[in-house]
């Protein structure tokens, strides 16, 4: 799941960037890519939607390669994701 994650990620950085994907280097903290601290929170905030999880805004300062970004947020959505089969409906 992460390796898909990691390459949505990837395009993402690289539209924002407005650079070819193969450009964009998973394992360079994120705060050196060229994107400006509001373009991290932006980033937080697509990986929130795209992922469909709740995500602290800096997850993207907390975690900050793309890689590693990748690894907590699919942990995150397997955590929530039993948290909420787990959650009783009425």
């Amino acid at each position: 799941m992460s390796g898909v994650l990691e390459d949505r990620i990837v395009q993402q950085v690289a539209e924002m960037l407005g650079v070819d994907a193969l450009q964009v280097d998973c394992l360079l903290p994120l705060s050196d890519s060229g994107l400006s601290s509001l373009q991290l929170l932006e980033l937080s905030d697509w990986i929130q939607r795209e992922a469909r999880v709740e995500l602290e805004p800096t997850i993207v300062f907390d975690h900050p390669t793309i890689a590693a970004l990748a690894d907590f947020v699919a942990d995150e959505i397997g955590r929530q994701g039993v948290a909420r089969q787990g959650t009783p409906t009425r």
